[in-house]
């Protein structure tokens, strides 16, 4: 976040957007390996665009 610029404040739906995320989990197994690879390149797209 830093490196993009970001501030690391709290967004007010950021409690109902893990709350998803953890329903999502329980129900299905790869659910945090599908995020986690998806998170790894749009970071990667988005420092290559702030290069």
């Amino acid at each position: 976040m830093a490196t993009l610029g970001l501030g690391s404040e709290p967004h007010p739906t950021h409690a109902n957007y893990i709350a998803s995320w953890i329903k999502l989990l329980r129900n299905d197994n790869r659910a945090n390996f599908t995020a986690a690879s998806a998170a790894s390149r749009a970071a990667q797209y988005l420092t290559g665009l702030a290069q």
